[in-house]
């Protein structure tokens, strides 16, 4: 049986991609003839291990929020922010949030009156994917300044459905000075990512040996599809150079690897990601 077949048949294992033979194949003309066993190698360890669809995303969604729930006692105020813009991963995934745990609407919505701001003492931001951090270190302060500056805020609780486990650890560190220092700062989420989950760690257990070696000189060799505008820097490992293999269905992480995801004009992505949700 051929990797692509495997890949296909993945679908009667559980887990629900989207692909075709021949999108595959489309995403397989990139490459060079001896690098194509390689290229459905990273491929399948992507959609076996670390692609997440929706009825998994569903289920993370709960998951993470059974955790937080200990913290937010009845009396307890609270707002959930997304960060990364109107067509984030967090941003398409709060109505599953609110849905699948029962929430109110008037948790999502950020105050626009002092009359609002009296009680909110807990602020909570919810993103499907924590890699670097810079989206969170960048944007959350400036969410908070904004918005609930005027808050009495006791607590900032960060909610990831997948995050790594060394930024995770950097959180609180990294954003004591951005916040009151009466503000404890807290952090959940369904899944972590260990060091051994990147391509870049000879510890990283689905290719292992030459295989990993091979996946390393082909992420390398296409680093020019790599390169975000405006810079003459190129990550061939994604985003961070973090290595990583991860994909949701309503989006791919750019810490991903980029041979699986870049749109650089003449090259073909691979289209495990959609866009299936509705912004609440």
């Amino acid at each position: 049986m051929d990797t692509i077949q495997e890949i296909l048949d993945l679908r009667d294992q559980g887990i629900n991609h989207p692909l075709t033979r021949q999108m595959i194949d489309n995403w397989l003309s990139n490459f060079q003839s001896d690098e194509l066993e390689t290229a459905t190698s990273i491929l399948k360890a992507t959609l076996s291990e670390y692609f997440y669809d929706k009825e998994r995303c569903e289920q993370l969604c709960k998951t993470v929020w059974n955790k937080v729930t200990p913290s937010l006692s009845r009396s307890n105020d609270y707002r959930i922010e997304t960060l990364g813009g109107r067509g984030s991963g967090g941003a398409l995934l709060l109505k599953t949030l609110k849905n699948k745990n029962n929430l109110t609407q008037s948790v999502l919505t950020t105050p626009t009156e002092d009359a609002e701001t009296q009680s909110i003492d807990t602020l909570i931001f919810f993103d499907d994917f924590l890699g670097t951090g810079q989206t969170v270190f960048t944007q959350s302060p400036q969410i908070y300044s904004t918005h609930y500056s005027r808050c009495p805020i006791k607590r900032i609780i960060f909610l990831f459905l997948v995050a790594s486990h060394q930024t995770t650890k950097e959180l609180s560190i990294r954003l004591k000075n951005e916040f009151p220092a009466k503000i404890e700062i807290k952090s959940y989420q369904a899944l972590t990512l260990r060091k051994t989950d990147s391509i870049n760690n000879p510890r990283f257990k689905l290719l292992k040996g030459p295989g990993r070696s091979k996946a390393i000189k082909l992420c390398k060799k296409y680093s020019q599809i790599s390169r975000p505008p405006g810079d003459a820097q190129s990550q061939p490992f994604g985003y961070g150079d973090m290595g990583l293999l991860v994909s949701f269905d309503h989006n791919t992480p750019d810490n991903t690897l980029p041979i699986l995801w870049s749109t650089t004009s003449g090259w073909t992505p691979i289209p495990v990601s959609y866009t299936h949700l509705t912004l609440p």
